[in-house]
């Protein structure tokens, strides 16, 4: 009989072990593919998470080293003694001091590839630059006379002039402006000042202007692909963003529905926090050295996007188990239809022996277990089988020749 009449055949013994194979393969594949799966998800979720850490410590950091690195400069405009010579001089001393200062300024901007600006501002009526030394790409130069502003209605002036000694400006970070509008390319800015005194009268204030163009891209380029890196400040206002359009979209009064992007109620500090199913975010706060204006960072992971390459895998996970259970299934069958055709051998014998037990059936199954057992048994039984009845022949062919041989002498009596 064929495997395929045997396999359509439900009463036969391949198809019930076939039918439980299948169930125990089938079973067993899929609940260790889910297994495998379940636990590799919570892995990656663990793993994201931990990397959210890191990622969030790692931003902060750079933004800390950052700031401390323009402190750092600004104390040390402000405390250069050429400032305080400068400041004090008069008549052609003090041109000169001027030079030394404007050469101090060149190569602190030229040294800084950040810095777009560095100025000292006189304390007069009109805020007068009295020295400003500019960077237009990575060209430093001095700026003329004529070319000096006068900045004393802009707030920061007005700000610095009520600083104590010793103290420092930043100011809020926004787009640099110019003449009262906006100065393109566009150019994220934020800007650190110190008061400068002269037996202890205020004198002015020398000024950077940051450009924070590159940083933000470093910033953007250490946080991995499948995070969305915000940077704002205490306005809900974004100052980075994953959409360039919304990056200072206050500036162009673009309306942005914050919420969408950040979670911001109640807000635990450098802890993960799960915003929904699929969302998980970080908040930091910044350490940045103004009064009442504070920046925020947070990272954002969507599990949907950390575990779409483990999704690709999970399809290889489902082919991989679909034909690890076809292949079992196979070889199952292979070995079961072994095991009916031999069965099914000893069957045939046996139904052929019991039609003519005058012929002796041999079963050749050369085998060490039950089946090969039973084949040897059978062999034995049709021997037994098959002498007993030649035995029964030959006393039934004696007992006939007997009997004729009787009736023939009681017929020669008879007669």
């Amino acid at each position: 009989m064929k495997i395929k009449d045997l396999l359509l055949n439900r009463n036969s013994l391949i198809f019930k072990n076939a039918l439980i194979y299948f169930l125990i393969i089938a079973f067993t594949a899929l609940i260790t593919a889910f297994l495998i799966y379940w636990f590799s998800a919570e892995k990656i979720k663990a793993s994201s998470k931990v990397q959210m850490q890191h990622t969030n410590q790692l931003v902060a950091s750079t933004f800390n080293s950052f700031i401390a690195n323009v402190e750092r400069d600004i104390d040390f405009l402000s405390n250069n003694p050429i400032i305080e010579s400068f400041i004090q001089a008069s008549g052609t001393k003090k041109q000169d001091f001027k030079t030394q200062l404007s050469k101090e300024f060149f190569a602190l901007l030229e040294s800084k590839p950040e810095y777009a600006q560095i100025r000292f501002i006189a304390n007069d009526s009109i805020g007068k630059e009295i020295i400003r030394v500019d960077k237009i790409g990575t060209v430093v130069q001095y700026v003329s006379e004529d070319k000096l502003q006068a900045k004393g209605d802009r707030d920061y002036f007005k700000e610095i002039k009520n600083l104590n000694e010793g103290s420092k400006y930043f100011s809020v970070i926004d787009l640099n402006k110019e003449r009262g509008g906006l100065s393109y390319p566009l150019t994220p800015t934020f800007r650190a000042a110190a008061p400068l005194f002269a037996n202890k009268k205020y004198c002015g204030f020398v000024i950077i202007n940051v450009d924070i163009r590159n940083f933000l891209k470093e910033l953007k380029l250490s946080i991995p692909e499948d995070y969305s890196f915000y940077l704002f400040n205490n306005e809900q206002q974004f100052l980075q963003h994953p959409i360039d359009t919304l990056s200072f979209g206050f500036e162009f009064n673009r309306k942005t529905n914050f919420n969408q992007f950040v979670q911001f109620y109640n807000p635990v500090y450098n802890q993960i926090q799960d915003v929904d199913q699929n969302k998980t975010q970080i908040i930091n706060q910044l350490h940045y050295p103004r009064n009442y204006y504070y920046l925020y960072t947070c990272i954002v992971s969507e599990r949907n996007l950390y575990l779409a390459s483990f999704t690709d895998w999970k399809i290889t996970i489902l082919w991989v188990t679909f034909s690890t259970i076809l292949f079992s299934l196979l070889i199952a069958l292979w070995l079961t239809y072994k095991r009916v055709r031999e069965l099914r051998q000893i069957t045939d014998s046996l139904i052929h022996f019991s039609k003519d037990m005058n012929k002796i059936p041999e079963v050749e199954i050369k085998r060490n277990d039950e089946i090969g057992e039973l084949s040897r048994s059978f062999n034995d039984m049709a021997i037994q089988i098959h002498q007993h009845v030649k035995e029964l022949n030959e006393a039934k062919t004696i007992a006939e020749k007997a009997n004729k041989e009787k009736a023939e002498f009681l017929g020669k009596y008879e007669s």
